[in-house]
């Protein structure tokens, strides 16, 4: 199994992408110019040239450590002190995945990106992420240590993560990233720009869709990527929850986005089956991979 597989919800970020700027329509950028300007002052810890093993790389750096009531174990190698991350803020964080023999088997440096963009408290990565990261503030550098039950339980990861077995998630934060729209329960971060077409002036068109979706309570409400079944969109037709046909009246073929929804602009006060609960809050992993005409 390939290690990408890991981290499927985030599937959409193995790409070049571009800081985006609270008034502008550039997307997110993945690329921080001078690191040490969100880290507190005289910080030295770093990655630096650990590419394969960081089974000693804490050692003599643990300033301060905490264990949570869940068992998962927050070594601070450098403690910014500063406001805690809350659930639905984007983050922009280094980090290496590893094994209890310190093997790396994920890091935003296999995706070739200096940084990556995270959303605390809706299930991207596995439950014991999100409980962490809410202990965390901007310039954190942490080695966060999860038990099985809260990264991949008895089952593992196929060849890759054994079962039962802890893993250890090295951090570091860099920076908060506001969403380009804020507006009426719409929380909506553009990670990537599409391609302007004749068709952008036009509703007599249809979009094909893909995406992933979850709640605080629930990882993997939909996910098309499983069988690969795009989802057909026409605007103006009531086939997608109110917030997403907002979003998407001015879409391009090739856009992504993270899209943070309250119930009232998405599943409303009846939740969706068995796996939005009512007046429940769902982020949803965007990409139009096809505009085409009617």
């Amino acid at each position: 199994m390939k290690i990408l597989t890991i981290f499927s919800l985030l599937i959409f970020f193995l790409f070049s992408c571009v800081q985006k700027d609270e008034k502008s329509n550039e997307p997110v950028k993945t690329e921080i110019k001078n690191k040490d300007k969100v880290s507190p002052k005289g910080d030295t810890t770093s990655f630096g040239d650990s590419k394969e093993n960081l089974k000693s790389f804490e050692q003599g750096k643990v300033v301060t450590s905490k264990t949570l009531p869940s068992g998962i174990q927050i070594k601070w190698l450098n403690d910014a002190e500063g406001r805690k991350i809350k659930d639905g803020e984007m983050v922009l964080i280094e980090y290496r995945l590893t094994l209890p023999d310190g093997k790396i088997i994920d890091g935003n440096n296999r995706a070739n990106l200096p940084v990556f963009p995270f959303i605390v408290g809706y299930n991207v990565q596995t439950l014991g992420w999100d409980i962490a990261f809410k202990e965390l503030s901007l310039g954190d550098f942490v080695k966060i240590e999860l038990p099985s039950s809260f990264a991949y339980g008895n089952k593992g990861l196929g060849d890759v993560i054994p079962a039962n077995s802890t893993v250890w998630l090295y951090v570091k934060i860099y920076s908060y990233v506001e969403p380009s729209i804020n507006e009426n329960g719409i929380k909506s971060w553009l990670i990537k720009d599409g391609i302007a077409s004749d068709l952008d002036q036009t509703e007599d068109k249809q979009f094909y869709l893909q995406m992933t979706a979850s709640t605080k309570t629930t990882a993997n409400v939909i996910n098309t990527y499983f069988n690969n079944t795009p989802i057909r969109y026409i605007p103006g037709q009531n086939a997608l929850v109110p917030g997403l046909r907002k979003i998407l009246k001015k879409a391009k073929v090739g856009e992504r986005y993270f899209v943070l929804l309250e119930a009232a602009q998405a599943y409303g006060k009846f939740g969706f089956a068995n796996k939005v609960k009512p007046n429940e809050a769902v982020l949803f992993n965007i990409e139009i991979d096809d505009v085409r005409a009617i």
